[in-house]
C-alpha cells in the first residue's frame, strides 16, 4: 500500500542515514519503528482530582429537577 507522508526534510535525511546504517530501506525501517512504537504498552497514568472539604450544590439548585441544573449551568456562563 502506497502513502504520502509529509516529513521535515532534516527528519528525512537522519532516517534516511540510519537506514543505510542498518543496511534497509526507508520504507523498511518506517515499518519497524511504527510497529515497534505501537506495541509499546503506555504507561497508565493516573489522574488527581482536587477535592475540598465542602460538598453539595450551590442553595438554590435542585439536583432533581433537569431545569434547575441547566438553569445554574447558565447563570455561570
Amino acid at each position: 500500500m502506497q502513502t504520502i507522508l509529509n516529513i521535515d526534510k532534516h527528519l528525512l535525511s537522519q532516517a534516511e542515514q540510519f537506514a543505510k546504517q542498518q543496511h534497509t530501506d526507508l520504507n523498511h525501517l518506517v515499518e519497524r519503528l511504527l510497529r515497534h512504537y505501537l506495541n509499546q504498552e503506555l504507561p497508565k497514568s493516573t489522574v488527581s482530582l482536587p477535592m475540598s472539604g465542602y460538598g453539595g450544590l450551590v442553595s438554590g439548585v435542585d439536583g432533581l429537577s433537569n431545569k434547575s441544573m441547566y438553569e445554574a449551568a447558565d447563570s455561570d456562563s
